[in-house]
């Protein structure tokens, strides 16, 4: 997950044949491209004051287990749009949100790890209120006291399926060449027209 190296690899039943795909490349299936882009993601950790490790699930459903935070929505913080997460700690009845801050978001922000990412926590109680000392960053892998948790994240990122749709090449490279002959013949024939007319108007001036 930190560097979100993974390949990814199509249905080659569907595609009649295997399509691997590397971080950053892109491959055209007819009018589709399909691309890996890196998301952002971290692994959580939770403890109580005491040091035992807190059981982390998903804010609305606490029998599903949720470590690892995906970062699906994207919520505006300062000036900046960031991606948020959520996740709950249902032994001290805590409901955590967390923002990922890129190693440029978090320039300025963090202290004790420059150049890494960091995830912003703020932790609220069962009646959704700020609990004391409830918000602040945590560097990238360093346990951090926020309120009366200790939170430790290891960010880093996942590849991530882009599927757009772009032109077909052959109705691309169909509709390029008669958008090219369009041109040619709207412009070729009004030169000799122009010539004529100078003739005419000089022959009749003599």
């Amino acid at each position: 997950m930190a560097r979100g190296g993974a390949d990814c690899g199509a249905d080659p039943d569907r595609l009649h044949s295997a399509l691997d795909l590397g971080p950053g490349e892109r491959r055209y299936l007819g009018a589709t491209a399909l691309e890996l882009v890196p998301q952002p993601a971290a692994y959580v950790e939770a403890r109580d004051e005491r040091g035992r490790r807190l059981t982390i699930t998903q804010p609305t459903n606490p029998a599903f287990l949720s470590p690892v935070l995906l970062f699906p929505q994207q919520v505006p913080i300062a000036g900046a749009v960031v991606p948020a997460d959520a996740f709950a700690t249902p032994a001290l009845h805590r409901e955590i949100k967390a923002f990922y801050f890129s190693k440029n978001a978090a320039a300025g922000k963090v202290h004790g790890r420059p150049g890494r990412p960091a995830v912003l926590f703020a932790v609220d109680d069962e009646s959704g209120r700020l609990v004391p000392g409830g918000i602040a960053f945590a560097p990238d892998g360093r346990a951090t006291t926020i309120g009366d948790l200790v939170l430790t994240a290891t960010a880093g990122t996942y590849p991530g399926l882009v599927v757009s749709a772009v032109p077909h090449p052959y109705a691309f490279g169909f509709g390029l060449a008669l958008a090219v002959a369009g041109l040619i013949y709207g412009f070729a024939p009004s030169v000799p027209a122009r010539r004529r007319t100078t003739v005419r108007t000089a022959a009749d001036e003599r």
